[in-house]
């Protein structure tokens, strides 16, 4: 049973970079520092219009056969799982065959976990994230056309292990990053086109400190990086922001790691360029805008500030058409078709602002809170963060520089005008939606009642058939004699003579000529 959610709200943009949790785990590779903050929100990782537009997918509603009768997906027996709605079904079945940790991996569960890597199978784990983004992948069916039209790219996932080359500097290379479960690429068709590998996935396979753990996922994201960064046409000392997700399971539970890495650092670095030690900031008016944003007013008051010091957003005041500037007070006004476009300016700063981190040597990793796959709540909440990632990615919005680059030469818009555009609180879709879902349920339940029906009637066809068989079989009439008996005088008498059987008769033939003639026998003495 699938219930319609609550109207969502949308929660005031903070910017207040203390509001990041204490205490972050670092983890050094070579000349680099990775601050990782964990259990983060995934407002903090991926925007809240994908987010939202997400959740309002049927994709992200659907609910796993598994989880009809109970919130433990262990309690099920996965034998019993529906011939009708298979959906998910390879992913809890080879869930079932991954190591169960005791802990998690932001509990040190990595520490000690000789005994769960023995009695499962490790490997089963990067086929697990592969089944799952597969599932979403073809829920979802989002694919993009080229300029020319001639083909589609889309998002797949691939089941492939990779040690990827990193850099640290100018002329720093290493290969000693940990091998990967697998990558999510970017692929295009039909036709013979070249797939660009968007992010990686890792898992646990070995046991290991949680700072070694973190540092081996550091190097994957650093591997990852280069690869974004080889596709820009961007001379090396003008390189633009950049953000890597990855994908990681421990066991049953699953995290998305986001590592932001400024322009100005990743040209100092790598061609030992100077940048300015200053950080932006936000004025009185700019962070009175982010808090006072809501989807309920159709308008939003916007203060002109053309001073770059206490405006660092940029933002350019303009006039509606229709509206006299007098008549405001001073106080501009954004349409609605503007909103979006605000909107996200806001939200790429506020990220960039969660990422801002003053050592040119050391930056933020992001990690989401570890979703247990098992759990009803926890795997709806995981498979909501992979379409929006999904969404996200797909909307030529990411700072991915494969996808920058591809985006570049196939543009595509977002109708932010639309109702499905994520903003908008749509009682009628929602119900429309939840009808199409009890709809698709029913036709489930019905398929799965029907074929209960025809194994029944086929269980009994088939019980009535093995007891004909067995009645024929202790049939006298129907008994087969071994070869044993083919010798035996009362197996072949129908083929003896009848001078054998009786040998007191005379036997009686016709003559060539056609009389009869007699002939006598061995008479007894």
């Amino acid at each position: 049973m699938v219930s319609p959610n609550p109207p969502i709200t949308l929660h005031p943009l903070n910017t207040d970079i203390s509001s990041i949790q204490l205490g972050p785990v670092e983890s050094t590779v070579h000349s680099l520092t990775a601050k990782f903050f964990l259990d983060r929100n995934l407002e903090d990782l991926i925007p809240t219009r994908y987010l939202r537009l997400a959740r309002q997918t049927s994709a992200a509603q659907r609910k796993a056969w598994i989880f009809r009768h109970g919130d433990d997906a262990r309690e099920v027996n996965i034998d019993d799982w529906s011939k009708v709605d298979i959906r998910y079904k390879g992913v809890f079945r080879t869930l079932s065959k991954c190591p169960r940790f005791a802990k998690g991996l932001w509990e040190d569960g990595c520490e000690d976990c000789q005994d769960e890597l023995d009695s499962g199978k490790p490997k089963t784990q990067a086929q697990v994230v592969y089944a799952l983004l597969s599932e979403v992948g073809e829920m979802l069916g989002l694919k993009r056309e080229t300029y020319d039209g001639d083909a589609l790219f889309f998002l797949t996932p691939r089941l492939l292990g990779h040690e990827m080359e990193y850099w640290t500097g100018y002329r720093q290379k290493y290969k000693d990053a940990p091998e990967t479960a697998g990558f999510l690429s970017l692929e295009f068709g039909p036709g013979a086109w070249t797939s660009h590998t968007i992010l990686p996935t890792s898992t646990t396979t070995k046991e290991e400190t949680l700072r070694s753990a973190l540092g081996d996922k550091f190097k994957i994201i650093l591997g990852q990086l280069l690869l974004h960064l080889k596709y820009l046409p961007h001379p090396g000392d003008k390189l633009p922001d950049q953000e890597i997700f990855l994908v990681g399971l421990h066991g049953s539970k699953l995290h998305l790691m986001r590592a932001f890495f400024p322009g100005q650092k990743i040209s100092s670095l790598w061609c030992r360029r100077d940048i300015p030690n200053e950080a932006p900031t936000f004025s009185s008016e700019i962070v009175q805008i982010l808090r006072t944003l809501s989807p309920e007013t159709p308008n939003i008051i916007h203060v002109e500030d053309n001073n770059p010091e206490r405006n660092p957003l940029g933002i350019q005041s303009s006039t509606i058409e229709g509206i006299r500037p007098e008549a405001l007070n001073g106080s501009r006004f954004y349409a609605a078709e503007n909103m979006e476009r605000v909107r996200q300016q806001l939200e790429d700063t506020k990220l960039e602002q969660l990422d801002h981190e003053p050592e040119l040597r050391t930056f933020r990793v992001l990690a989401t809170r570890e979703f247990d796959l098992w759990i009803r709540q926890d795997f709806a909440a995981a498979v909501h963060m992979l379409i929006a990632l999904h969404m996200y990615l797909l909307s030529g919005k990411a700072q991915c520089g494969t996808l920058q680059q591809v985006f570049e030469k196939h543009p595509y818009f977002e109708d932010v005008s639309s109702p499905d555009s994520g903003f908008d609180v749509d009682p009628e879709r929602d119900a429309r939606l939840y009808q199409d879902l009890q709809r698709e349920q029913k036709e489930f339940e019905e398929k799965e009642e029907e074929l209960r029906r025809d194994e029944v009637i086929q269980q009994q066809e088939d019980a009535e058939a093995h007891k004909l068989r067995e009645v024929m079989r202790n049939a006298e009439g129907d008994r087969i004699g071994s070869l044993h008996d083919a010798r035996r005088e009362w197996w072949d008498f129908v083929w003896q003579d009848e001078e054998e059987l009786f040998p007191e008769k005379t036997n009686i033939t016709d003559c060539e000529d056609g009389e009869s003639g007699m002939i006598v026998g061995n008479v007894d003495s």
